[in-house]
């Protein structure tokens, strides 16, 4: 089983995987059957059945990593063949950005302060419920008057 651990080979299952689920996605017409998706979910199953640990696949994953680059480069092309239509829709683009770098950062919040209190440890419980106390003790606390004689 060591052609299993191969970066070659399991450089040809990734491609192989997203042919499949490509070709799945374009007979059924189902757009939930997106090809990106499918291959990552049948990719660790596979990793998982055949122990093949990540970093082992991913020694291919460099070479797929070697020709996205250009590729992304390459996508500037087509950007550059539409930038009279980027202009024309500057103002809706920029305002779509605007509300989902708003809703991102709306999101992370309750969901990091969940994240802390998930991992509280009881020494952190203690240490936060003090200062609460402490802090709450500050607030209700009344200046003596001052006694008439």
């Amino acid at each position: 089983m060591n052609f299993l651990e191969n970066e070659f080979f399991l450089l040809a299952i990734t491609f192989g995987i997203f042919f499949l689920a490509k070709l799945l996605q374009k007979k059924t017409g189902i757009m939930l059957l997106n090809p990106i998706l499918l291959t990552i979910a049948l990719l660790i199953i596979f990793l998982k059945m055949t122990n093949i640990s990540y970093d082992t696949y991913n020694k291919g994953g460099h070479l797929i990593e070697f020709w996205l680059k250009p590729a992304v480069v390459a996508l500037g092309v087509p950007l550059y063949l539409q930038l009279e239509t980027i202009k024309k829709q500057l103002l809706p683009i920029l305002l779509s950005q605007l509300a989902g770098c708003i809703a991102g950062v709306i999101s992370v919040v309750p969901d990091s302060y969940t994240h802390v209190r998930a991992h509280e440890t009881k020494a952190t419980l203690v240490c936060r419920l003090l200062l609460e106390k402490k802090k709450n003790k500050k607030k209700n606390l009344s200046f003596p008057h001052k006694k008439r004689n």
